[in-house]
Order: C-alpha cells, then sequence, then structure tokens
C-alpha cells in the first residue's frame, strides 16, 4: 500500500524517535520487533510519543537536528534548521572554493550556518552574532562538538550598536533573519506557531524587510572589496530584495532557487567603495 506524504513522514519521525531513545538503528528495530527494551526507556519513548501528538518538533523532543551532514544540539531558543539553509550554505560552499577570508554569520541561532562553514573553511575566520545569549550558548556548545573555532558575539541586529559593530572587514557575510510576514501565519503549520521562538521567524506586514535593511547597510559599510552579502528570503519578496540591495550599490545580484523552485536565497557584491546612505 502507498502512504501518503503525511503518513510517510509521521513513520519517519516515530523511527527516528524509537532510534534516539533505543540506541538501535531503523533496520534493527524492524527486525527485531519482539525485542525487550528496559521500562525506563519504554517510558521515554511514550512520553515523547504523547509529545508528538501535540505537535511538538521532533528535533526539540530528541534535543537534536541535523545541517549539512552535522548533528547539532537545538532547543527552543532556537528555529530548526531547515533544508532551504542548507541550500544557502552549499551555495556559498560550492561558489568559494579554498575559501580563506573571514565570515560573518548575522542571527546565527544554533551555529549551523557558521559552524558548516567554518568545517568546510577550515582556514577562514568565521563570527557569528544573535541578540539571544542562550542560542548563543547552544551555538558555542555545537561549535566545541564540532571542533571548530567560531567566535559568537552578543548584538542586536535592529540596534545602533550594530551600525558600529565591526572590528575590521569581512569577505562573506551571510543570514538568515526573521522574514515572514504575520498574515502569513495562517499557512503555517502549529509545530512551527507553537514552539519555535516567534522572534525569529516573524516580521511586521508594514516592514517586512526590516531586518534586511539594517544587515544590508551594515554589508554596505563593512564588506571588504569583492566581498559578498548571502542572504535566505522570503519568497514573495524577491524583487523588493533585488531593489535593497541595489539602492545599497551592491552589483551583480542574483537570485537562487531553492528545491521547490522558489526565489529563497539572494546574493550581492561589494565591488568598490561604497558612499554611505542616511
Amino acid at each position: 500500500m502507498l502512504l501518503c506524504e503525511e503518513e510517510r513522514e509521521a513513520k519517519a519521525i516515530t523511527y527516528r524517535v524509537l532510534e534516539y531513545f533505543t540506541g538501535y538503528d531503523k533496520l534493527n528495530i524492524s527486525l527485531s520487533p519482539q525485542k525487550e527494551i528496559p521500562l525506563n526507556i519504554v517510558n521515554r519513548v511514550k512520553k515523547a510519543l504523547v509529545a508528538l501528538q501535540k505537535h511538538t518538533p521532533v528535533q526539540y523532543i530528541t534535543g537534536e537536528a541535523f545541517f549539512c551532514g552535522l548533528r547539532l544540539k537545538v532547543n527552543r531558543q532556537v528555529l530548526i534548521p531547515r533544508k532551504e539553509t542548507e541550500e544557502l550554505a552549499y551555495w556559498i560552499i560550492n561558489e568559494n572554493k579554498d575559501f580563506e577570508g573571514e565570515i560573518i554569520d548575522l542571527g546565527t541561532g544554533s551555529g549551523c550556518l557558521a559552524i558548516a562553514l567554518a568545517l568546510h573553511f577550515p582556514k577562514a575566520k568565521v563570527f557569528g552574532i544573535d541578540i539571544n545569549k542562550k542560542a548563543l550558548k547552544l551555538a558555542q556548545t555545537n561549535a566545541k562538538h564540532h571542533h571548530v573555532n567560531v567566535v559568537f558575539k552578543h548584538c542586536d541586529i535592529l540596534s545602533d550598536d550594530f551600525m558600529n559593530y565591526s572590528g575590521k572587514g569581512y569577505d562573506i557575510v551571510v543570514s538568515n533573519p526573521p522574514y515572514v510576514r504575520c498574515s502569513e501565519k495562517q499557512f503555517m503549520k502549529e509545530n512551527v506557531l507553537d514552539y519555535e521562538p516567534s522572534n525569529a521567524l516573524f516580521v511586521p506586514d508594514d516592514n517586512p524587510l526590516i531586518y534586511y535593511q539594517s544587515l544590508t547597510k551594515w554589508a554596505s559599510k563593512y564588506l571588504n572589496e569583492n566581498g559578498k552579502l548571502y542572504l535566505e528570503i522570503n519568497e514573495a519578496l524577491h524583487d523588493e530584495m533585488k531593489d535593497l540591495l541595489a539602492a545599497y550599490q551592491l552589483q551583480d545580484i542574483c537570485l537562487k532557487k531553492d528545491f521547490n523552485a522558489k526565489y529563497r536565497m539572494i546574493k550581492g557584491y561589494k565591488k568598490q567603495k561604497i558612499i554611505e546612505r542616511n
């Protein structure tokens, strides 16, 4: 019998919970359904299944998520890393072979982007900033687990302090900031709305580019010559994003589609010294 997409997803999530709590892989679970499991593990699995019925994301139940092949710790302080953001990471990796410069991830969350880039570019210097100190602590734990040296700092992208935060120039600036308009909540699933941090997801309908305006202005100031800005974006606002990058004199602006053929990424270059806008 063919399973629908939701049934396949539910089955995959159930196996993931069983694998996590029992320590057995999917094959062993399938081939040994009568295998005896300690009572304390059974109780933990039951508790996890109840949480799943309440739409708790499996990543928050297990406390881990996967990104670019990396196992990362996650909790409700940070967004769960997504495939679209993996595509952003791979876009950067594939375009910048043997990169040895400086990278900064604005709004780093779990540190997934910064850590993946640090691992692929071992000679690069990688930085990450976030407004959430608890998220930064988690990001530091993830970086330590993967034996990479990422410098994490506390800063609010929308603050005046951010505009003066630098200390140096950067060759790559990357960000996956909040970009979901509040009016788009109606299209989102309960497991996202009820559990993931809303301040990392949503922006006001009347100012949906609020984070992009700040970080693009910052990037235009602190990118080195020939530096690149890479952003994950709202598919519905890709034209506005092109205009924004152009307004800050970034050049060779390029949109990129994700695996669903939607414009979810954008890139721009700083080719020369930019005249600052007020």
